[in-house]
C-alpha cells in the first residue's frame, strides 16, 4: 500500500511540471483585429489552445503593439515586415494567471494572389517557452488577424537584437519603461522576473 502511494505522489508531481510544447505543436490559435490607436498598429483579441476551445469560449486576451503609423490606410495595405512586442494572459494553476511578454516579434504581411483583400501573415519570435513561428492570414475586409502559433525548439539564446523600440503597447503602464530596460537583459533573467507561474517561479541560475 505504501509503494502504491508513492507511486500516485509520483504520478501527481509529474502532472505538475511543465513541459514545452512539443515540436512543431499547435500551441496556440490566436484570433484579434488590428487597429490603430495613438499614432501606432495594433493587434489585439484573444487565444486558446484550439477551435474547440473558442466554441466553449476557453481563452484569454492577449494584446501587441507594432511599428509606429501615419494613419488609418495602413490597415489597407499592412508593412511587409515589421516588429511587434507584447503580451498574452497565460492562465495557471488553482485559477491564476500571469502575464507572458514576447519582444521582438516579427510579422511579414503578403498580398495574397487569389484575393486583393487578404494577406497571407508569417511571423517568429521567442518567449519563455522557446522559439516558435506564426502563420495565418489578414484580412482586409473586417481587420481581421489570425493566426496559428507553433514551438520549434527552446532557445535560451537572447534574441532581442531584433527588438523594434516603436512597439510599445499602452496597457503596460508604469511597465513602459521596464521594457526598455529589459531590451538587453538575457532571457534567463527575464524569466525570473516573469515567471509563467506566479505560485512556482523558476529556480536561481547556479553560479559557476
Amino acid at each position: 500500500r505504501r509503494r502504491k502511494e508513492e507511486e500516485e505522489e509520483e504520478d501527481d508531481d509529474q502532472e505538475e511540471e511543465v513541459e514545452a510544447p512539443a515540436q512543431g505543436l499547435v500551441a496556440a490559435t490566436m484570433k484579434g483585429t488590428l487597429s490603430v490607436g495613438e499614432g501606432r498598429l495594433w493587434w489585439a483579441g484573444k487565444w486558446a489552445v484550439s477551435e474547440a476551445a473558442f466554441e466553449r469560449e476557453a481563452t484569454s486576451k492577449f494584446k501587441y503593439g507594432g511599428p509606429a503609423v501615419e494613419d488609418d490606410s495602413v490597415l489597407e495595405s499592412p508593412p511587409e515586415s515589421s516588429g511587434w512586442n507584447g503580451y498574452f494572459m497565460n492562465p495557471a494553476d488553482e485559477g491564476e494567471v500571469a502575464k507572458v511578454r514576447e519582444k521582438g516579434l516579427v510579422l511579414k504581411f503578403d498580398a495574397s494572389a487569389d484575393d486583393a483583400d487578404v494577406f497571407l501573415v508569417s511571423g517568429d519570435g521567442t518567449n519563455d517557452l522557446g522559439s516558435f513561428t506564426l502563420v495565418g492570414h489578414y484580412d482586409v475586409a473586417d481587420r481581421s488577424l489570425n493566426l496559428d502559433k507553433m514551438y520549434s525548439r527552446l532557445d535560451d539564446d537572447d534574441d532581442d537584437d531584433r527588438l523594434d523600440e516603436d512597439a510599445i503597447d499602452d496597457d503596460y503602464g508604469e511597465e513602459l519603461a521596464g521594457l526598455k530596460e529589459e531590451q538587453d537583459m538575457p532571457i534567463e533573467e527575464l524569466a525570473k522576473r516573469y515567471a509563467l507561474y506566479a505560485d512556482d517561479p523558476p529556480p536561481k541560475k547556479a553560479k559557476t
